[in-house]
């Protein structure tokens, strides 16, 4: 796999392990950092500030191989709790980006439409579930415009404690990938 690749993936796999939601643990305008490892033993550095209100969130992240290669990220999401509406735009380090617009129900289920910036267009399908032990299992489902499926699941740990994001992701094609991140949060803004 090519180096740029190999840097993806590991930024892929960091920020999806950011992306636990631990509202009770950052809330309004807040800063985290930490590091993060892959299940391969990959490590770097991981960062976000991020501003809320109002139903909406901001968020730019940024992560830090170990081999000193940097990425960055925004993300900025709107959320109306009276109608169950939802809005994301997430722009990769390359600079495009996707919008998933579509509703949200209180059992956790959703679905939307996603438009990239080259104009692709998919439906997607999820749902979240708080399990009894604690973690989260969030499951997603993409189609194409041209029809093709594809499933993901993730299953994510939060230790309040040590401030540590364990992450267990299957991927379409089967396989299964984790990591863990540890979080440090700065104090409000």
């Amino acid at each position: 796999m090519p180096n740029t690749l190999k840097a993806l993936s590991v930024l892929t796999a960091a920020l999806l392990l950011s992306s636990v939601n631990i509202s009770d643990a950052f809330s309004a305008d807040s800063k985290r950092s930490g590091s993060y490892k892959t299940g391969k033993g990959k490590t770097g550095t991981y960062q976000s500030q991020s501003s809320r209100g109002d139903g909406q969130v901001s968020r730019n992240q940024s992560v830090t191989t170990q081999d000193g290669n940097t990425y960055n990220r925004e993300v900025n999401r709107s959320y109306d709790k009276e109608t169950g509406a939802y809005s994301s735009t997430v722009t990769n380090p390359q600079g495009n980006s996707r919008t998933t617009t579509g509703t949200m129900g209180a059992d956790g289920t959703r679905t939307g439409t996603v438009t990239t910036s080259d104009g692709k267009t998919g439906t997607v399908s999820g749902s979240t579930v708080r399990n009894e032990d604690g973690s989260v299992t969030r499951s997603n489902s993409f189609t194409t415009e041209d029809g093709k499926t594809s499933t993901r699941s993730a299953t994510t740990t939060y230790d309040k404690a040590t401030g540590t994001a364990n992450r267990s992701v299957t991927a379409p094609d089967g396989s299964t990938r984790s990591g863990s991140i540890t979080l440090q949060k700065d104090a409000p803004q």
